[in-house]
């Protein structure tokens, strides 16, 4: 999970997806991490917070400490829905730096607690992050370009509201529990029409 925070008590806070945390989706914050130091570094009130675990842990810790001492936290894997979701609401972006992903699920959560998402465009996230509308996008790997669109979030901080309302309601529209039925009801009846096969003309004899 990845974010600008900007709840009450929270005193604006960055949250980032371990990377290789188990059993998530495959996530490699490395070679943005310079990026991802120099925007908390003019953001001087943004805290960062790092959820999950996993083999870059102590690496990361050790980074944290020498470069951005006191700034970014630790919060460890967590397994609670309700305590996930807090991070989420708590956060005004959610970054996803992966440079490979299918549909990962944790743009769907963000948006469906009303957080707008940075994400690199890969996989199917342009399918739920529009550009300056839920979210905006950037091209993997290009940690420049990264960077540029984390300055732009931070100078929107406080005026997020429209993209928080846009994020939710694309969540609602998408991947809420009727929508998601509605989908798979349609994806099952092409199906068995195309068991049935194309309708054979009768034609009369002559």
């Amino acid at each position: 999970m990845a974010g600008l925070a900007a709840d009450e008590g929270v005193g604006g806070e960055l949250a980032v997806q371990n990377p290789n945390a188990p059993g998530g989706f495959e996530v490699d914050l490395t070679p943005g991490r310079r990026q991802v130091e120099e925007a908390l570094l003019v953001a001087d009130c943004a805290v960062g917070i790092i959820v999950g675990d996993g083999q870059d842990r102590e690496m990361l810790t050790g980074l944290a400490g020498d470069l951005l001492p006191g700034r970014i936290r630790f919060e460890g894997w967590i397994k609670d829905p309700s305590r996930k979701a807090s991070f989420y609401r708590a956060a005004d972006c959610l970054l996803l730096a992966s440079r490979r992903e299918g549909f990962p699920t944790v743009v769907a959560e963000a948006m469906a607690c009303g957080t707008p998402v940075l994400s690199s465009d890969v996989g199917g996230v342009s399918e739920m992050v529009l550009e300056d509308v839920t979210g905006w996008l950037f091209p993997a790997g290009d940690d420049e370009e990264f960077r540029r669109k984390m300055l732009i979030v931070l100078q929107k901080r406080g005026a997020l509201d429209r993209y928080r309302t846009a994020a939710r309601e694309n969540a609602l529209a998408r991947i809420s529990e009727a929508s998601v039925a509605a989908g798979l009801k349609e994806c099952f009846s092409v199906y068995e029409a195309s068991k049935r096969g194309p309708r054979r003309r009768h034609h009369r004899p002559i």
